[in-house]
């Protein structure tokens, strides 16, 4: 399924604009605001496309999880590769979150306005979050959550998705003490039961950024790889 982003709507819509601003003899200085405010609202009350593409967007979707039919099937594939890569413990759909590390698609567009528009669509969908014990968490969930930059966001999914894993508890041993040496270095997967996309090794500098974000977030120190608050 394909979608315009903003940009390109903005685009596409600004030739036909002063077209029709001309054909009802408005002023071709009008704000924007004025001309796609409602008409109960003193506006003129032209129909942006974006929010006509998302709307659309937004009854296929519905539609679509809720029918019987080979299209389901092949929807279902694309959210659940989208909902693997966002790597959450919630849906992503039901609380909007920025998710700059995402590769931009269909689904991320619908995650884009809902976000924007602080809007939600309630819904069962699969989340592969699965917690070894109650401390355990989604790692990802606490690197959004931390305030780090977008360029250590997206080079420490790099890294996430090479390793394969989800979870704190993932990338600890079985005592839950200390996180694994390959984890902390980021030099292989780590076996798991989820078919996971692939993922090149990432760079020296993206696998050192890992390594920082991982002992601020959860070590005493890189050196001894042990958790700041053990998992039980």
């Amino acid at each position: 399924m394909t979608h315009f982003s903003r940009e390109c709507l903005n685009k596409i819509q600004a030739k036909f604009i002063p077209a029709f601003l001309n054909a009802g003899q408005f002023s071709a200085n009008l704000p924007r605001v004025i001309i796609f405010a409602p008409k109960w609202l003193g506006g003129i009350g032209l129909r942006d496309i974006f929010f006509k593409q998302v709307i659309t967007q937004t009854k296929l979707f519905n539609r679509l999880v809720r029918t019987k039919s080979e299209l389901k099937k092949l929807l279902r594939i694309c959210l659940d590769y989208f909902l693997l890569h966002v790597g959450s413990a919630t849906c992503p759909y039901s609380h909007p979150m920025h998710l700059c590390y995402v590769p931009q698609d269909w689904f991320l567009s619908l995650h884009k306005f809902l976000h924007k528009t602080k809007g939600s669509l309630s819904m069962t969908v699969p989340v592969y979050f699965e917690p070894k014990c109650e401390e355990d968490s989604s790692i990802m969930d606490n690197i959004r959550a931390s305030n780090f930059s977008d360029r250590w966001v997206v080079a420490c999914s790099w890294c996430w998705l090479h390793l394969q894993a989800l979870t704190v508890s993932n990338i600890c041993n079985a005592m839950g003490t200390k996180i694994l040496p390959q984890a902390l270095h980021c030099t292989g997967p780590i076996p798991s039961h989820l078919w996971w996309p692939q993922q090149e090794p990432p760079s020296a500098t993206d696998r050192k950024i890992w390594k920082t974000v991982l002992t601020k977030l959860y070590l005493q120190s890189s050196k001894l790889r042990m958790l700041r608050n053990p998992l039980s």
